[in-house]
């Protein structure tokens, strides 16, 4: 290949860098710069030198006319670049085509010479690893399953995030002649004691719960209209000399509940609301009530409360949210909390996805692509931060959702890679030779690497490329208000 015109390289560099850096145009809010920055982000990118080993982002270079002896359809190059590794992006008949590397050639030279992609290497010369030019984290602590952990302490007993819990329950206990007194006993004791753990009385502070208690057989009654409190007494509680169990009142008095006794001025439309339900009856092939509730954004929580010589009722599953639906709960009160727990962690904007919840935090994917300070600027206006990557599932969801290449928060200053959120991630994807830290390539994003698999590399800042916000799920450790969950409509939870 012949040798590259470095006059004309730099010259263009030079051009580049006036037009870009230097444009007397205000960045205001109305004005989309989009498309613009993707037009000088490909100059940019044809103006460099050729091809890095290992970089996924084929250059081309000044006063070289390349040509593609073989055209595969289907493949386009998006801003000049092509998302594989292994192609490089071409004009070919006023087309801009991907081609891969070892069908690109040089249309003056009497022989073409092919480029070998990585995969065609014969015994490649061993490299000299960069593990030290690597950004080097401290491991910091950190709660298995990142959010929403719900620990226990040593003894078995939940943590202090069971005082913090904040929603609203209806307890549906089965009273009727089946469960007999010996196992409304039981089950009024447990009762008894994961409230005791709750915050049911304190309203000084955001974090606390309302709890109602319907008993029913026969018809419903309820006894308590979301004043319960954490000492409450239910040994009055009795067993009723009826067989059957009436599903479907039940249900609608716990709806009249959460209708009737939600007051606005409580502020409480964003907490969760939970139907707890204690029974072993066998339940009607449809609750409408009950489905209804679940449509409307409620997590039903089912107990089939088996005692000795009883037979399990697996269609009461039908009635429970996905993953909500249990036969241990009244072996110990601290599974009863853990359970709200799991309830009480979610994305704002997001349905309730049964027992899946947004471990990773909650992430808003932004419609455009934008330079990386732009986009650490958008999602502080949007309350959240530059998305992190902590895991290889995180950065697997972040680039399924929106697209490549894809920044994230992680940038290189005089001090050395840091994270935008100030925290030490131990999770690292480099690819080969990465970071590459010339020509003001200090900040990292994501892309399919000469591996064909997601890998990170380091880029001009001022490139736009994809980007999500993320901020932590709304849970017993951070309570969100209800303006913060309006504002936040285009959350969805990462699982």
């Amino acid at each position: 290949m012949k040798p590259l015109n470095n006059r004309a390289i730099n010259a263009s560099r030079a051009a580049i860098k006036r037009a870009e850096w230097h444009s007397p145009l205000p960045l205001t809010p109305m004005m989309n710069i989009a498309p613009l920055g993707i037009i000088l982000a490909q100059v940019l990118l044809l103006s460099l030198a050729a091809p890095r080993d290992g970089h996924p982002i084929g250059r081309l270079t000044v006063n070289t006319q390349l040509a593609c002896t073989h055209v595969d359809p289907g493949y386009e190059c998006f801003n000049g670049m092509c998302p594989e590794s292994d192609r490089t992006c071409v004009r070919q008949d006023g087309v801009d085509t991907c081609c891969q590397s070892k069908f690109v050639v040089q249309r003056e030279d009497p022989e073409p010479v092919v480029t070998d992609g990585p995969d065609q290497r014969e015994d490649p010369a061993p490299k000299e690893s960069t593990e030290a030019a690597k950004p080097t984290t401290t491991t910091a602590p950190t709660t298995k399953g990142g959010f929403c952990a719900c620990e226990m302490d040593e003894s078995g007993l939940a943590k202090e995030w069971a005082e913090e819990l904040w929603m609203d329950i209806v307890i549906i206990l089965d009273t009727s002649e089946a469960m007999g007194q010996s196992g409304v006993i039981e089950t009024t004791s447990i009762i008894e004691s994961f409230i005791s753990r709750m915050n049911l009385d304190d309203f000084s502070t955001p974090k606390y719960s309302r709890i109602s208690l319907i008993t029913a057989s026969q018809w419903p009654k309820i006894h308590f209209f979301f004043n319960m409190s954490s000492d409450t007494d239910l040994s009055y509680i009795k067993s009723e000399p009826f067989l059957e169990f009436n599903f479907a009142e039940s249900f609608k008095a716990a709806q009249y509940l959460f209708n009737f006794y939600s007051p606005p001025e409580l502020h409480r439309a964003q907490v969760p609301r939970v139907i707890y339900l204690i029974t072993n009856t066998r339940p009607p092939a449809k609750v409408a009530a009950a489905d209804q509730f679940k449509q409307d954004g409620g997590t039903i929580v089912v107990t089939d409360f088996v005692q000795e010589g009883a037979v399990r009722q697996p269609l009461l599953e039908s009635l429970a949210s996905p993953g909500f639906f249990f036969d241990d709960l009244t072996l110990d009160y601290n599974l009863n909390l853990k359970v709200f727990c799991e309830v009480n962690c979610f994305c704002p904007s997001s349905k309730k996805t049964g027992s899946k919840k947004p471990t990773m935090g909650c992430f808003q994917p932004m419609a455009d692509p934008a330079p990386f300070d732009r986009a650490v600027q958008n999602c502080k206006n949007e309350q959240m931060g530059l998305a992190t990557i902590r895991s290889k599932e995180e950065e697997e969801y972040l680039i399924r959702v929106k697209g490549l290449p894809h920044w994230f928060g992680l940038r290189h200053d005089s001090n050395g890679f840091n994270w935008t959120d100030e925290q030490d991630h131990t999770y690292s994807n480099w690819a080969v030779q990465e970071p590459e830290l010339e020509n003001n390539q200090n900040c990292a994003y994501a892309l399919k690497g000469t591996s064909k698999k997601i890998e990170w590399f380091t880029g001009n800042c001022h490139l736009p490329f994809y980007y999500s916000c993320s901020s932590a799920p709304c849970s017993a450790e951070r309570y969100c208000s209800e303006e913060e969950l309006f504002r936040s409509r285009k959350m969805i939870s990462r699982v």
